[in-house]
């Protein structure tokens, strides 16, 4: 027989997958940092030729930030905000999901959802700074444009599908209930 699991249950174990995972994500990128060299080309031009430099020191600091620490923060925050008891939630057919018997679950639906975008992000960051290293094996640094916006693409195909599933599940309430 099955047993039966809250929501909620599974938070610490989400929370420590969503940690790891940016950690992971800011490990990444130091490790994979130190290939460049000690001034990096960080901004390319559209035709993909190097335009800005960076220390490597610097340019490392500031990715980090980038693609673990803010994600991180962003997922916690909104994690946190979405577990109080008075949180403004705006949903369509709000008063049907956020009713006493439903908020819990919802909520932990939401909390979970809202992990998803701040590792979207770090996953496409992660791929912009690799996209980065390799453009600095290349003499003169040239940055691959189209292997660039494919990435991006991906990235918002996935947000895009995201939003799509977010939306069903909520527009999905029983025959009746008016929104």
């Amino acid at each position: 027989m099955a047993t039966f699991r809250s929501p909620s249950s599974r938070t610490p174990v989400l929370l420590a997958a969503f940690t790891a995972f940016m950690v992971g994500a800011g490990w990444f990128v130091w490790h994979t940092g130190q290939q460049l060299p000690a001034v990096s080309a960080v901004h390319f031009e559209l035709s993909g030729v190097a335009n800005g430099y960076m220390p490597r020191r610097y340019y490392l600091q500031g990715m980090v930030l980038f693609v673990a620490a803010l994600p991180l923060l962003l997922g916690l925050v909104v994690h946190r905000a979405l577990g109080k008891p008075d949180a403004p939630i705006g949903l369509p057919q709000a008063a049907w999901w956020l009713a006493a018997e439903r908020r819990g679950a919802t909520v932990a639906w939401l909390r979970r959802f809202f992990l998803l975008f701040p590792c979207l992000l770090s996953a496409f960051l992660a791929w912009a700074h690799w996209m980065v290293v390799q453009a600095n094996h290349a003499r003169p640094a040239q940055m691959e444009m189209g292997e660039l916006l494919g990435g991006l693409g991906v990235f918002i195909a996935a947000v895009l599908v995201a939003t799509a599933v977010f939306v069903r599940h909520f527009r999905r309430v029983p025959p009746g209930v008016a929104g």
